[in-house]
């Protein structure tokens, strides 16, 4: 009797990611490290019509990674005319000019067609959950990447989690209330890349 023959075909973490992303998943899953924290990001934003973000200061090892996938990612979100709300709260307006995420949304801001789909904050609130200091993005009110470990970028994340992003949506509109608007536009004319 012959052996049988088995093909294996390997799936890449980031092909895993974005089959779960595009058929919304429910199942919440965990990530480690600024790697794979991109590729999530990257799906949510990839999948999302609205984002909310509340973050430290895009963290270089997440926005200026080498392949630039966030960057990217953001770029299409907004030729799409996705709605975004940022709140930061370890941001430092003296390097302003240093933050590739900030001068796209600088640049995109600049424009009529998109200027009134992007609105970014500073605060200085740290958001606690479960005693630890936190940072989070949800997508669509169905979707998040939540961050419990904003040293290591440790996250959990769910595709398809209503409940989930209801609370934490709950927690963004409060701040963003009480946070002070980021200034993205100004005199001069900025142009898309």
């Amino acid at each position: 009797m012959p052996a049988e023959t088995y093909t294996h075909k390997t799936v890449t973490y980031s092909d895993a990611i974005r089959e779960m992303a595009i058929a919304r998943s429910g199942m919440t899953l965990f990530n480690n490290g600024s790697d794979n924290a991109i590729i999530v990001l990257e799906n949510i934003l990839l999948q999302s019509k609205t984002i909310n973000m509340f973050v430290g200061n895009f963290h270089r090892d997440i926005c200026d990674d080498s392949t630039k996938k966030f960057e990217k990612s953001l770029k299409h979100f907004l030729l799409n005319k996705g709605k975004i709300s940022v709140i930061l709260n370890n941001y430092d307006l003296n390097k302003d000019g240093d933050n590739n995420i900030i001068n796209i949304l600088k640049q995109y801001s600049a424009s009529k067609t998109y200027r009134d789909n992007i609105d970014v904050r500073l605060t200085t609130e740290k958001p606690i959950i479960d005693n630890n200091e936190v940072h989070y993005t949800v997508g669509d009110e169905s979707m998040y990447r939540l961050e419990y470990d904003t040293e290591k970028f440790l996250g959990k994340f769910c595709f398809n989690d209503p409940d989930t992003c209801e609370e934490l949506l709950e927690k963004f509109k409060q701040s963003f209330l009480t946070a002070k608007p980021l200034k993205l536009r100004s005199e001069s004319l900025l142009t898309l890349v």
